[in-house]
Formats: structure tokens, C-alpha cells, sequence
């Protein structure tokens, strides 16, 4: 570990980023980096590394086409039309899927990308960087979905053992189409946060084997998995694929807003919700609804967090905690003992032996992190010291 590096991060990249993806208007201050090449370089790899490269082509091509060189300008159109040809194949992929479902009498839930998918019949969804297709499946039929995917020409993408008691089937990948599917049975490990029937019940038919869910839901579940499933609530990650997407669904005049805070309350993530709707308005400039106007505790949240973005060390100390957090956590052990129907004390029980186990390592991690991070505290004194 202690040949390990800091994270390379361009001071002010993240800032500058969400200030290029956000403003309406033209920015002096984004034309100036915009202009220099360095700052241009580390805004497009800092854009690739975050997933968002589609969007900040679009906001460029939109508002800054006339500050690159011409030259530049036939590469974005060239990746943008790359990324709609993309989504329109992931499209065809998709519906394809749903047809094949609707002859088995099975319904499929898109979720996150494959919805917006869905939801543009061109398939081109400008803004959003597709890697793979994740479906939801009525549990139920959950093990009904591999025999479907392979009839259609997909084949088991991996065998690792860590998707045994998944709450989605490994991916499948196509052999002529550079997609890969996700089975998904739930929403993630706390799937008790937002549970398969209630998607079902109100979700309408938005294609052959297809069906949307409510728009209010599928914030909630890129709001959940953002702050819960991956951690970001005690992260303080702002990951700005999932900025974006918060916002989209702020634009949006469709947010049954009400049984969204409602359900929220219900199920504790009032503050998860909080903090992604205060990062989308404060970073993005995205609307704010009524129900959620940030609180002093929310903005603190995304100040703090937006310092950890533009610190090499407060990303990697973030990481490190995130990692060292999975040992503690627990996630696989409670959704397995949901899945077995286990009681909550016994699940509690096996959440303990399984943390009392792992209590070596958790250390062994710990300690590790600590001396990283006063081997590079005591090189830091070392080169002000020199410096002076």
C-alpha cells in the first residue's frame, strides 16, 4: 500500500464541470478553460471517468461549439453521434427483450437508463451514458429469466460466485450487440425501501412486455441507490451521472411530488432525498419542488461533500472508508436472511457473527489507511518545509 498514489484531480475540475453541464447560459468563466487546453483535457477525462462524456458533448456542442478549434468540433460530432447510435441499438435491444417477454407472459420494469431509453422513441437520450440494461422482474419469475435471455441469443457474461443470492442475475451479453443485460428480482439490497409490487401496481405499459414505472418512483429508486445502495449518503459522494439524472426528473412536470415525500417519510430517506435534490439544485441549477426546499443540514451535505470532490485526499480517504464500510455493513447478510425469510432477530444475530468474523480485517484495513495517510501528511510537511 505504501507505494499507492493520490487520485490525479485538476483543482476546481468537478466545480467547473457541473458549472459547464448546468448553466443555461454561456459561462466566462467555462469559456476560459474551455480555451485552455489543459483545463479542456482534465474537464473531458474527469468526464469519462464520471460516465457523463455524452452530456458535456451535448452542453458543448449546445454552448461552446464556437470555443474549440475546428477540429475538435468534428471529433464531438462524431462521439455524439456515437453515443446516439449506441442508445438507439440499446433501444432495439430492449424492446426486443420485451417482445420476447410478452409471448412468455412476462412483464419487464427498465430501470434508470433503460427507462429514458423507453421513453424516447428515438432512443436518444443525449445525455445519458449507457453501459448495460437493467430490467426488473416480478420475483416470482425471477428464475424464468436465463432461459428467456438465452433463447434470444444471450449468454451468461460471468460466473463469479458474489451473484449467488443476488438481488439481480449476472449480466447476459449479446454476441452481435455490445450490450449486456441485468435481471434485476429487486431494487437493491434494502429492497424493502421500495419493494416490486408497488412498482408493478402503478406502473403502465409503455411497449410490448414493457412497463414504465411511476416517475416519482424512479427517482426514488436513483435517489436510494445512490445514497443507500452505494453509500453516498455517508460517503458524501456526488457522482454526477446521478446529479444529472436527480435533475432531469426535477425538470419534469409529471413528480407526483406528494406521495414522493409521503413515501419517503415512511420509510426513513427523507434526508437521502434531501441531499440529492439539494445537490442537483445547488450544483446543476435544477428546480426545486416545495416539498423539499434544501435545509440548512442538506446544504451542509453537499458543501462539504463538494470540498471532499476537489481534494485528492478526501477522495481517496472516502474510498478507502467506503471499502473498510462494506466489511461493517453487512448489506449481503440482511437481504440473504430477507431472502430465506428469516426473522429480524435472526438476521440481526447473523449481521453480528458475520461483523465479529471480519473484526481482523476491518483492523488489518484500518490500520493500513492510517499509515497511508501519515506517510503522506509527513511527505506534505516535507514539502512545504522545503519549499520555504
Amino acid at each position: 500500500m505504501g507505494s499507492q498514489s493520490l487520485p490525479i484531480v485538476y483543482p476546481g475540475a468537478f466545480s467547473l464541470l457541473c458549472e459547464v453541464l448546468s448553466s443555461p447560459a454561456v459561462s466566462p468563466r467555462a469559456i476560459d478553460a474551455l480555451r485552455d487546453p489543459e483545463r479542456r483535457k482534465a474537464l473531458l477525462i474527469l468526464a469519462e471517468q464520471e460516465r457523463v462524456a455524452a452530456a458535456l458533448h451535448g452542453a458543448i456542442a449546445t454552448r461552446y461549439s464556437n470555443v474549440l478549434p475546428r477540429i475538435e468540433r468534428a471529433v464531438l460530432a462524431t462521439h455524439q453521434e456515437a453515443y446516439r447510435r449506441r442508445n438507439a441499438e440499446f433501444r432495439r435491444a430492449l424492446l426486443e427483450l420485451g417482445v420476447a417477454g410478452e409471448s412468455a407472459d412476462i412483464r419487464f420494469i427498465p430501470l434508470k437508463g433503460a427507462a429514458w431509453l423507453i421513453e424516447n422513441e428515438a432512443g436518444d437520450v443525449s445525455w445519458r451514458q449507457m453501459i448495460d440494461l437493467d430490467v426488473l422482474i416480478q420475483p416470482k419469475q425471477f428464475d424464468l429469466a436465463p432461459r428467456l435471455l438465452e433463447a434470444i441469443g444471450y449468454s451468461l457474461a460471468s460466473t463469479e460466485k458474489r451473484f449467488r443470492d443476488n438481488f439481480h442475475f449476472a449480466p447476459y451479453q449479446h454476441p452481435t450487440i455490445p450490450v449486456t443485460i441485468e435481471i434485476h428480482r429487486h431494487l437493491g439490497w434494502r429492497h424493502q425501501l421500495l419493494p416490486p409490487d408497488m412498482l408493478f401496481a402503478d406502473a403502465r405499459a409503455a411497449a410490448p412486455g414493457l412497463w414504465l414505472a411511476a416517475p416519482w418512483m424512479r427517482l426514488f429508486h436513483a435517489v436510494i441507490h445512490w445514497q443507500e445502495q452505494d453509500h453516498g449518503r455517508s460517503r458524501g459522494s456526488l457522482p454526477i451521472k446521478d446529479l444529472i439524472e436527480v435533475a432531469q426528473f426535477l425538470d419534469r412536470k409529471d413528480v407526483d411530488w406528494a406521495t414522493f415525500a409521503t413515501h419517503a417519510d415512511r420509510v426513513g430517506e427523507r434526508s437521502a432525498c434531501e441531499n440529492a435534490i439539494a445537490s442537483a439544485h445547488m450544483l446543476l441549477g435544477a428546480p426545486i419542488p416545495q416539498q423539499f426546499e434544501p435545509t440548512t443540514r442538506a446544504r451542509r451535505w453537499v458543501v462539504n461533500s463538494t470540498a471532499r470532490r476537489e481534494s485528492p485526499l478526501g477522495i481517496w480517504l472516502a474510498t478507502q472508508k467506503f471499502r473498510a464500510g462494506t466489511l461493517w455493513w453487512c448489506d449481503k447478510v440482511r437481504y440473504r436472511g430477507a431472502l430465506r425469510e428469516m426473522s429480524p432477530a435472526v438476521i440481526a444475530l447473523r449481521v453480528w457473527v458475520a461483523r465479529i468474523a471480519r473484526l481482523p480485517l476491518l483492523a488489518a484495513r484500518t490500520a493500513a489507511i492510517a499509515v497511508q495517510a501519515l506517510a503522506w501528511a509527513s511527505s506534505a510537511r516535507r514539502v512545504r518545509r522545503d519549499t520555504l
